[in-house]
């Protein structure tokens, strides 16, 4: 990772490694990408609760952010389980975590201490905060940048330039709030996301990263969809979870980032489950979720 600004602050995290068991609750999960062959791929001992699986570029981790049974959103735990042999590491508190493009830094959410969004690195202790009222965010999966929310904007800091800056300018987004978990283009140049407009109303929409004018598109409304998107890295599909109704289970959507298609269900999860929380290899091979029954 590329120097970072001068107002970063370091800070110490402990971690540790554990034996991964078979719990109960949440479990990660992964199907190929044409639908077929989904499977469990791990279940983290201890925490019944995970949530936002992201792996790692070479494919080897899958980070999450874990809770224990009566743990409260700011004692959510970064855990990463390494995807050959169940092993768990636990990298201390934070939310959310993401992968730099070089797999060597973790960007992510931390309500404990020093609040705000961070890196860290994945093999080391030290770790910085880029942001105290930033939340959700996540790095690019090309060169050394990331986007997080802040309030109704969405903020990108280009770590090679050393330069910041919002993607609606002057204050000008008609969102409210951002929402967490907005995903990256596979070539760095767009974001999904779900905004909150000041009527109440959601939209998934996708804008511009690269600066100047934010192009925002808005693919559908926002309505019963949770915000943890992901996007298949050739570039053709987007995935966005929805939440249970009294018809289905909790169940991933998909839909083309540049057609007028309307999202439908993703082929090929498991239908008896709870689907939820998507991130694609990055050989765009096979698919990430969380699920639960």
């Amino acid at each position: 990772m590329p120097r970072l600004p001068v107002l970063l602050t370091a800070v110490v995290l402990g971690c540790g490694w554990t034996g991964a068991a078979l719990g109960q609750g949440i479990e990660i999960w992964a199907m190929d990408s044409d639908g077929t062959n989904a499977r469990k791929v791990a279940a983290i001992d201890g925490y019944p609760t995970i949530n936002s699986p992201e792996v790692s570029p070479d494919g080897k981790w899958i980070g999450v952010d874990g809770w224990k049974d009566g743990q409260t959103l700011n004692q959510a735990h970064l855990l990463f389980v390494q995807v050959e042999t169940g092993t768990v590491r636990d990298l201390g508190f934070g939310m959310m975590p993401t992968w730099s493009s070089d797999g060597k830094w973790i960007a992510y959410t931390r309500q404990q201490g020093q609040s705000g969004v961070c890196i860290r690195q994945f093999e080391g202790i030290e770790a910085r905060l880029i942001d105290a009222q930033g939340w959700g965010i996540q790095a690019a999966p090309v060169g050394f940048k990331t986007a997080y929310a802040k309030g109704g904007n969405i903020v990108i800091y280009d770590f090679i330039r050393e330069i910041g800056y919002d993607v609606f300018p002057d204050g000008n987004s008609p969102y409210v709030r951002i929402l967490h978990n907005l995903k990256w283009s596979p070539d760095g140049k767009r974001i999904c996301f779900k905004g909150v407009r000041l009527n109440g109303s959601d939209d998934i929409a996708i804008v511009s990263a690269t600066g100047g004018k934010p192009d925002l598109q808005v693919r559908c409304s926002g309505a019963g969809f949770n915000p943890d998107i992901g996007w298949s890295p050739d570039g053709t599909r987007i995935t966005i979870p929805r939440g249970a109704t009294a018809a289905q289970p909790g169940a991933i959507y998909v839909f083309g980032p540049d057609d007028d298609e309307v999202p439908t269900p993703l082929k090929g999860q498991p239908a008896d489950r709870h689907n939820s929380g998507t991130c694609w290899s990055r050989d765009g091979k096979t698919l990430y979720f969380v699920s639960s029954k």
